[in-house]
């Protein structure tokens, strides 16, 4: 159960449930205005839903039950040791004075080592979008599309144009979407190369390993990714996992599991 339907079934009755004008229509036929108290969230119960829709429109999805996981010890080193990794980094900036709360690493399964790593870059770059979460994305873009690039045949790579190649950048992060290029046909070709690379999609099955819980910005942008799993260490109570369970929303196309990780002394 999410923090936030623990929330509605224990304080239903309390400040989760907000006044709202209702027409109530008298014995003579005549309407009159009643003020009514409705729920602010979802409910998290059948029997709160066949209460509540009574008076309000809400929708009830069931929560899944999920089999516990089963962790062999090599994956468990490999778990904790980029949660441990994240954990440092954590301490390092303390110890610098930074004091930055957010920092993020994106691991291969398959190849148990660590892709990329950054921390929350918000309130230094004062850019709203460079979130530890996004700045990642675009550390292993950026490494994606130079592999890729590489592998181009000779010939392609002669053929862009020096004002294109002069647009790209050392910096992931000047931007956090990919550098557009001009829609020549060797840029075609380089495209398609892009797009038929091994992976699919970004980050597709990588695991993210977060010192605090992702809001929703990047949470989305997690699910556009296509990452497999998320393993998270201090929860939010507005954040994108516990309040609004965007790795399991069925109105979304991808899906990922989700675990909130406990420190250990």
């Amino acid at each position: 159960i999410t923090r936030a339907q623990l929330d509605a079934t224990v304080e239903a009755d309390t400040e989760l449930q907000m006044p709202v004008a209702k027409e109530e229509e008298e014995g003579d036929g005549t309407l009159r205005i009643a003020t009514h108290r409705v729920p602010s969230t979802a409910p998290c119960t059948r029997a709160q839903f066949d209460e509540w829709r009574a008076l309000w429109p809400v929708a009830y999805r069931p929560l899944s039950q999920l089999k516990p996981p089963v962790f062999g010890a090599q994956e468990r080193a490999y778990v904790c040791r980029n949660l441990e990794l994240v954990v440092r980094m954590c301490e390092g900036s303390r110890v610098l004075g930074t004091r930055c709360a957010e920092f993020v690493v994106v691991a291969s399964p398959v190849a148990q080592t660590a892709l990329a790593k950054s921390a929350d870059r918000a309130a230094v770059d004062r850019h709203p979008l460079r979130h530890a979460v996004m700045c990642c994305i675009a550390i292993v873009a950026e490494t994606e599309t130079k592999k890729v690039l590489a592998d181009c045949d000779e010939d392609v790579e002669e053929k862009i144009e020096p004002s294109d190649a002069a647009t790209t950048t050392a910096d992931p992060l000047s931007s956090l979407v990919p550098a557009k290029r001009s829609a020549s046909s060797a840029v075609s070709n380089n495209e398609d190369a892009l797009s038929s690379s091994d992976g699919g999609y970004l980050c597709e099955g990588l695991d993210v390993f977060a010192s605090r819980e992702p809001c929703t910005m990047c949470c989305m942008a997690l699910v556009h990714s296509r990452i497999g799993r998320l393993f998270f260490i201090e929860p939010k109570e507005d954040g994108g996992i516990s309040y609004h369970s965007i790795h399991s929303l069925k109105a979304l196309n991808h899906h990922f599991t989700a675990f909130q990780c406990t420190q250990t002394k």
